[in-house]
């Protein structure tokens, strides 16, 4: 049985990402998790701040993390933390699926980029929002084509379960 687990695992496993993931299920929280680790290098010059302006130290890597819920949230994104609640009538659909990790492999692009700028002193912060409207547009448009997949799925299964 394909669930939202299994279906961002196997992208995962099919995609270019060449960077740290990790893909987990956890049943209790309702929710799909996605860790996507991007590298940095050669930090010797710069001071890495958190969020709270805390120093970071040695950084090998920024996480970001996308977390998929069913679960209706007040809980907004945060530059680290992406929340993606489910569209359709509260589940996950393989087209809306497909939307999410389009932008999923959009962000880790812009990150790695930001993250290159930040190095070379040309910006002074990594930034990443979710991008909400870019993905109900694309929802919008594949319904109207009819290249959007109706098929829902549930978020995981027992055998993926890490609580």
């Amino acid at each position: 049985m394909q669930t939202v687990y299994t279906y961002i695992e196997k992208a995962l496993s099919d995609s270019h990402w060449s960077i740290p993931w990790r893909v987990s299920y956890v049943s209790v929280a309702k929710q799909v998790i996605v860790q996507a680790y991007l590298p940095v290098d050669d930090v010797e010059d710069i001071q890495l701040l958190d969020g709270n302006n805390q120093l970071l130290g040695d950084v090998n890597y920024l996480e970001l993390k996308f977390i998929l819920t069913e679960t209706s949230l007040t809980a907004q994104s945060s530059d680290e933390v992406m929340m993606i609640q489910a569209l359709d009538n509260g589940h996950f659909t393989i087209g809306y699926l497909e939307v999410v990790f389009q932008q999923m492999n959009q962000m880790i692009h812009n990150g790695r980029l930001q993250i290159k700028e930040l190095l070379a002193g040309q910006i002074t912060e990594v930034a990443m929002t979710w991008p909400e409207e870019t993905v109900a547009q694309m929802v919008a448009t594949r319904k109207s084509v009819n290249r959007y997949d109706e098929t829902q799925l549930q978020l995981g299964d027992d055998k993926n379960d890490v609580v």
